[in-house]
């Protein structure tokens, strides 16, 4: 039988049609879509935060293309979760009403732990990691999410610091200034404090990185063209922290228009992908990481764990 996911993010709504036999606890994914939905468009920084009239329009749009998938794959089980600017507006659940009232498709908004927990397993899933101390991470568009698997449990924190919101803050010119970038990279590594000033996050033995900046980071850098990122030649590469801040040096010295020619960048996340950058230059700086993995697979992967296995310690 087919089974499915769909998240809706901040930046990208995502779908993950899968094969799984009932007798089994593992899937064949068959497909992955990806619509650059934005619905953190112009949704303001700060507390006052509610999806715009346009961007409602594009994620509608993308839930009925990802429901005429469902339908002819014959997918008899789906879940679909909501996350970033769905779980901060203060229209989310409104916007939530509308999505399934136009599409049929009702989503869950779920909160920042549980993201992680859900991103962890698929995570650990895909990449067949066996109990070791290790930092996941996943920076999205409108939040980061951390999770630490050390030999004394786990420990998972959500923060609201994500690339789209970053952007609309700081990158008032194309290319930004330094001075707004400085305020930029300040601001990141204040927010960061709440996750690393305890010590609870520290020293890993492995560091995992995932999410849409995460990985096209990895594409850019291992020279894989955007449109054939796959897990299968995506989960599990490695890149290192300079790597990383050089790339970064070229994308802020770059007009998006610049950007988009770079071989491998995704031209929907050239706008987003310095802000992306340097949250994960910021994270690997507060743990002293010179390298870390990239992982494709993610939260998507996790909800159909889940799907699959009902009574796996859900939190």
């Amino acid at each position: 039988m087919n089974i499915a996911s769909i998240e809706i993010g901040t930046q990208t709504s995502r779908l993950l049609v899968a094969e799984w036999k009932s007798d089994s606890s593992d899937f064949k994914p068959l497909l992955r879509e990806r619509v650059h939905t934005r619905l953190g468009a112009g949704a303001s920084s700060g507390t006052n935060k509610r999806v715009t009239e346009p961007a409602v329009k594009r994620g509608v749009e993308a839930l009925k293309v990802f429901s005429r998938i469902i339908a002819g794959f014959n997918v008899v089980k789906y879940r679909t979760v909501a996350t970033g600017i769905l779980r901060m507006a203060e229209n989310g659940k409104e916007v939530i009403d509308i999505f399934e009232n136009k599409t049929g498709i009702r989503a869950e908004i779920i909160s920042g732990e549980r993201e992680a927990w859900l991103t962890m397993r698929g995570v650990k899933y895909s990449l067949g990691l066996e109990r070791r101390d290790c930092l996941i991470f996943d920076v999205g568009g409108g939040s980061t999410e951390f999770i630490m698997d050390a030999g004394k449990g786990f420990r998972v924190k959500s923060i609201p610091l994500g690339c789209v919101e970053l952007k609309e803050r700081f990158f008032l010119k194309d290319p930004p200034n330094r001075g707004d970038l400085n305020r930029m990279m300040s601001y990141i590594d204040d927010a960061l404090g709440v996750i690393f000033d305890s010590g609870e996050f520290g020293s890993p033995e492995l560091v995992i990185g995932t999410g849409g900046s995460v990985t096209n980071i990895g594409s850019i850098l291992h020279g894989i063209p955007f449109n054939e990122l796959t897990p299968e030649r995506a989960d599990g590469i490695k890149v290192t922290r300079e790597k990383i801040k050089e790339l970064f040096r070229e994308l802020i010295n770059r007009s998006q228009d610049e950007r988009e020619k770079i071989p491998g960048i995704d031209p929907e996340r050239a706008d987003v992908l310095p802000a992306g950058a340097g949250i994960v230059i910021k994270i690997m700086d507060r743990i002293g990481s010179d390298e870390m993995i990239v992982c494709l697979s993610d939260i998507l992967d996790g909800i159909l764990v889940e799907l699959i296995n009902p009574d796996c310690n859900r939190k």
